[in-house]
């Protein structure tokens, strides 16, 4: 009689050990459950250089009657990693040539006050402000620039293509093609497309100023293009980087 007793209470107390040990395993298992953080919501959106346009010699209005559109922005990237590579049949010389400018070897490439973009975005002294550096592979590139020889269906020079943060208009990825290599580069046009589309692939849109280098075409004049790093840039990457604003901006 004493022995089944001592079993009995020694179930009872087991019994007792293992409810509040199943009380808690809810909230155990609760507190062990990982939250995964979704990726955010992007947008894609694609800009063409038009073409080339025979400028003629008109004079243009004095005072601040131009804009340039501002879309996204590179967040926290003090530099911008590019990597230029070429596809059907685009030359070395052509290649070369944009690694040149990117890099800073040839310091004559473009027209105006600004030879480079890096010239432009070193007015800037903030660390917000990103510059570009050449990258030797594309992993490691925030900016792909593609050199093809083949010719694009509606004969535009070049393309940039962004993903981007929806909520926080942040750039994730940038690719930048330009069509035709070859030909621009022997006719001297080459650095210019490039020059146009790296301003996309920083986040600006168009000017509307035909002596920008973002105006949608590339002006020609007396066989000489006419489009230049300046004052539309300029108003485009100080609110794009100094104040995160997307919109339009007076230039």
């Amino acid at each position: 009689m004493t022995v089944l007793l001592a079993v009995s209470l020694s179930c009872v107390r087991l019994f007792v050990v293992i409810i509040p040990l199943l009380v808690m395993l809810p909230a155990a298992a609760a507190a062990a459950v990982v939250t995964v953080s979704t990726p955010p919501k992007t947008y894609e959106s694609v800009e063409f250089l038009e073409g080339v346009a025979e400028r003629t010699a008109v004079e243009d209005g004095g005072g601040s009657h131009y804009t340039i559109d501002t879309r996204a922005f590179w967040l926290d990237k003090p530099s911008l990693a590019v990597a230029v590579a070429s596809s059907d049949g685009a030359s070395d010389a052509a290649v070369q040539s944009v690694k040149d400018m990117i890099s800073g070897k040839n310091i004559t490439m473009l027209s105006g006050p600004y030879s480079q973009w890096n010239d432009l975005l070193s007015v800037f002294q903030q660390a917000a402000v990103p510059r570009l550096s050449l990258a030797d592979e594309d992993a490691s590139a925030n900016i792909k620039v593609v050199l093809t020889d083949a010719a694009q269906q509606d004969n535009k020079p070049g393309k940039t293509r962004l993903l981007a943060d929806k909520a926080t208009g942040e750039i994730v990825q940038a690719e930048v093609y330009v069509y035709s290599a070859d030909k621009l580069y022997g006719q001297g046009m080459l650095e210019y497309v490039v020059a146009h589309e790296l301003g996309h692939a920083l986040g600006l849109s168009h000017s509307t100023d035909p002596k920008s280098m973002m105006y949608p075409l590339m002006e020609v004049e007396d066989g000489h293009v006419v489009n230049q790093l300046g004052l539309c840039e300029i108003e485009g990457i100080s609110a794009l980087y100094l104040e995160s604003r997307i919109g339009s901006e007076n230039c």
